[in-house]
């Protein structure tokens, strides 16, 4: 029973969203686009919004889900999403390293790259992939157990998002540490 309510309060809470996002102050006398007011705009049309571009990229989804009402315009969606780029990349500044955001400061990190090949053999390269795998760990202690960093801010503070020319001009990873964690060299 526990978990019928859990899922009924969802589907509730689901829907109470959908409708806050498409209330209207007044009638509109003309039919056009629907209209969203940006104070009022719940979680769930945001979430399914980038959620759907992430995993489709196509506009002409987004478009049709927005004129049901159920995600944010499309137009939205590339705004949040160049948002979030440049916050991350603020974030990048002030750590001076290009690092997952979710690390926490202060602790013990190890990092491990790899490549992965799938169908090498192939003539054609029409089958094959090649990449490289970074996983980063870090170890925590009772004593230490790292310092939470603040979260990322959405708007950020500055307009287009891009890295800064030591992560993307250097000869080497080598010389990417050496540049942005000289304690390491």
């Amino acid at each position: 029973m526990k978990n019928q309510d859990r899922r009924d309060s969802q589907t509730c809470l689901t829907a109470s969203q959908l409708l806050l996002y498409n209330v209207k102050k007044r009638p509109s006398k003309v039919d056009v686009k629907p209209r969203h007011s940006l104070q009022q705009e719940p979680p769930i049309p945001v979430y399914i919004g980038l959620n759907v571009h992430q995993v489709t990229r196509s506009k002409k989804l987004i478009q049709q889900f927005h004129q049901l009402g159920i995600i944010i315009s499309y137009d939205r969606v590339l705004e949040l999403e160049e948002w979030i780029s440049t916050a991350i990349c603020e974030r990048f500044e002030e750590d001076r390293v290009v690092a997952p955001a979710c690390l926490r400061k202060g602790l013990f990190t190890v990092g491990a790259l790899d490549n992965l090949d799938h169908n090498p053999s192939s003539t054609t390269s029409m089958n094959s992939f090649h990449g490289t795998g970074i996983s980063l760990f870090q170890f925590p202690t009772r004593i230490n157990t790292g310092e939470i960093r603040l979260p990322v801010v959405v708007p950020p503070s500055g307009d287009k998002h891009s890295l800064p020319d030591y992560c993307m001009c250097s000869s080497s990873s080598f010389d990417i540490l050496c540049y942005c964690c000289p304690q390491f060299c």
